[in-house]
């Protein structure tokens, strides 16, 4: 696996990590279902619509129950809604209609056992309790709809009092007394949001358990129902301008995943390819190929002020004034930096303990140390420079780390041996041989 691909997985690992700490926690609202205070939940409607008897008494006698025989009357109610979650919902529903019939053909009525021309009329008042069932603010394919389809059922009462005329006198042979039944209503609509409102169309179906709504009873006599065809303008009302039936649940994943996304991104994604991750990078516009610390920082190894992807001399003396380019000032002209020019720099003191250890370990060795120089000085000048650094290093040896002095021998080769003509401080050192 590339180095490239592990820091991917790093990332999406570091990424979840974080998501489930904040879900362990608890501690951050944005990973939980939306608090239900946050919507509106109230509604009032009002609707208007056609109501229709369907009982044993027909318009005419061959006439069936399919909605093209239907005879239809006005209807006028409201409704009370109430949203328990985003999509099951309390509905309180009254209207009010008459539902009446002249039928062509002579009727049975059983209660007198003869066939009478007749019209009836039966004024109802219902109330109902509904659920109400949502399908369309739960999809995967969009956040929020606008189009919904409901379906709903529930209990209610229902009053009517009919009056049944004999025809062609118009005389009352039947007046019911007013009664109250039960009833359970069901059916089918759509929706469609308008701003904070919605219109909607629907169908219910209330199934009784009465006979005689009409006020008689036929030749097949058989428990009556009666149907509501209705629009609905509904109104949801609250502080909150987010109507909650209009929500769609989903949406909270979406948003998850997208931070969850946006925190991978930010743990694999490294703009300035230095290796460390943007979310962790003090700096995202390092250079191209400059070395950085794990912050993403560049890296200043001798603290001088200027970072080493831009310093001339990486390992200037501590405390030494250098130039924009990261050399060591040489105020005086002479060719050798103000301070530190034979000075043993800390960086290059283990290299000395381990030279120390060596010949410790080997008593029948001996060295010879070489120093050389850039070509910022003279010749003669730049021999002196060379002879001093190795004596330097050989007074360390001596003094602090107890190496006979005879075991170690001192030269110069000045500036005769550079070892990259592009880089002084490269050329400035000291060169260690066994003899």
């Amino acid at each position: 696996m590339s180095i490239k691909q592990n820091g991917k997985l790093t990332a999406q690992l570091v990424a979840i990590l974080l998501i489930i700490n904040q879900f362990a926690t608890a501690q951050d609202p944005a990973y939980s279902l939306p608090n239900p205070k946050k919507f509106d939940r109230f509604s009032f409607s009002i609707l208007g619509g056609m109501s229709a008897l369907h009982s044993d008494i027909k318009h005419k006698k061959e006439a069936n129950s399919s909605l093209s025989q239907m005879v239809l009357n006005p209807a006028f109610g409201f409704q009370f809604g109430y949203q328990l979650t985003y999509t099951i919902g309390l509905r309180m529903r009254g209207f009010v209609t008459e539902l009446k019939d002249t039928p062509i053909d002579s009727v049975y009525i059983k209660e007198f056992k003869d066939r009478y021309l007749l019209s009836y009329s039966s004024p109802v008042r219902q109330g109902s309790l509904s659920l109400v069932y949502n399908f369309g603010n739960i999809t995967y394919l969009k956040r929020n709809q606008s189009f919904h389809m409901f379906v709903d059922a529930g209990l209610g009462l229902f009053s009517n009092q009919a009056t049944v005329k004999q025809l062609p006198r118009g005389n009352a042979i039947i007046e019911r007394d007013k009664t109250t039944e039960l009833c359970i209503p069901f059916g089918l609509g759509f929706k469609y949001r308008i701003g904070h409102a919605d219109l909607s169309v629907s169908y219910d179906y209330y199934k009784t358990f009465t006979d005689k709504i009409e006020g008689v009873a036929g030749e097949n006599s058989a428990p009556d129902a009666f149907s509501l065809f209705s629009a609905a303008l509904t109104f949801t009302f609250g502080k909150k301008n987010k109507p909650m039936e209009w929500i769609n649940p989903m949406d909270v994943v979406y948003q998850d995943l997208n931070r969850m996304n946006a925190k991978v991104d930010s743990v694999a994604n490294d703009s300035d390819g230095d290796g460390v991750a943007d979310i962790f990078d003090k700096d995202n516009k390092t250079p191209k190929g400059a070395k950085t610390y794990s912050d993403g920082t560049l890296i200043d190894t001798d603290n001088d002020g200027v970072v080493d992807f831009k310093d001339a001399d990486p390992f200037s003396a501590k405390g030494a004034k250098v130039d924009a380019d990261g050399r060591e000032l040489d105020t005086d002209g002479d060719g050798v930096p103000d301070i530190g020019s034979t000075v043993i720099k800390p960086v290059y003191q283990e290299r000395l303990l381990i030279v120390a250890r060596a010949l410790k370990m080997n008593p029948n060795i001996k060295i010879a140390l070489t120093g050389c120089t850039d070509v910022s000085g003279n010749d003669n000048f730049n021999e002196k420079l060379g002879l001093k650094r190795a004596e330097n290093c050989k007074r360390v040896l001596v003094d602090d780390y107890g190496i006979e002095a005879e075991r170690i021998s001192t030269e110069t080769k000045g500036n005769r041996q550079p070892l990259n003509t592009a880089t002084d401080y490269l050329n400035r050192r000291v060169d260690f041989s066994v003899q």
